[in-house]
């Protein structure tokens, strides 16, 4: 049971990974371009992917760590900002393997 877990849940990194991956290709193309970008979130359950996007466009384009980023963002948001488990899961892959 556990490693057929794992195994889906790295293929949802995958395909998340991918996802970061081509909507910061156009953050980053429409930033180069001077082009306005609109990002738009609907759905509060899926509210950690957002942030994902901007945790990954500053540690991509940036070089900043993921702690670091969450550290800045923290004193520029009113509220609370925090990952759940598996995002967490999923940005420490990505150091590991960076």
């Amino acid at each position: 049971m556990y490693e057929i877990k794992m195994s889906m849940q790295k293929d949802e990194f995958s395909q998340l990974l991918l996802f970061y991956k081509d909507i910061n290709k156009k953050i980053q193309n429409a930033y180069l371009s001077n082009i306005p970008i609109i990002l738009l979130q609907y759905n509060t359950k899926n509210i950690e992917v957002g942030l994902g996007i901007w945790l990954y466009y500053f540690n991509q384009y940036a070089k900043i760590s993921f702690e670091n980023i969450l550290k800045m963002m923290l004193m520029k948001v009113i509220g609370n900002i925090s990952l759940g488990e598996v995002m967490k899961r999923f940005f420490l892959l990505l150091t590991a393997n960076n």
